[in-house]
């Protein structure tokens, strides 16, 4: 019985260290420096305004613009809408993180915090 309260205990512990560091993360974390965070974000953009998954086609980025944003450590003005290469992603991510795009007005800290309870289910 001891045991039993010391491993819920643990794992209690155990959560709300993951959603601390987390929500640190999603929270001071700068603009468009998670790994392929512009492209992700772009799906559900266009999920919200085309109502539709992205099918791209070679031509449809710019490879060159986005070494220079990364060079750049892509600025808060840079226009990103370009970046799209993401479509081989299984839509059910961006269906579901659909909602909160709209709700947050495509807020990046919003959809960030939704994808750390995502990663508390895995």
């Amino acid at each position: 019985m001891r045991e039993d309260r010391f491993l819920y205990v643990l794992l209690a512990l155990i959560v709300i260290v993951f959603f601390g560091i987390g929500a640190l993360y999603a929270i001071y974390t700068p603009p468009w420096q998670a790994p392929d965070e512009p492209a992700h974000y772009n799906y559900i953009a266009q999920v919200a305004t085309e109502g539709c998954c992205p099918i791209i086609a070679p031509g449809d980025w710019d490879a060159e613009y986005l070494e220079e944003l990364k060079a750049a450590q892509f600025p808060e003005e840079a226009d990103l809408s370009a970046i799209e290469y993401e479509d081989h992603q299984p839509p059910l991510y961006y269906l579901a993180a659909l909602p909160v795009y709209r709700l947050s007005g495509g807020g990046l800290t919003a959809l960030r915090l939704l994808s750390l309870v995502f990663g508390a289910g895995v």
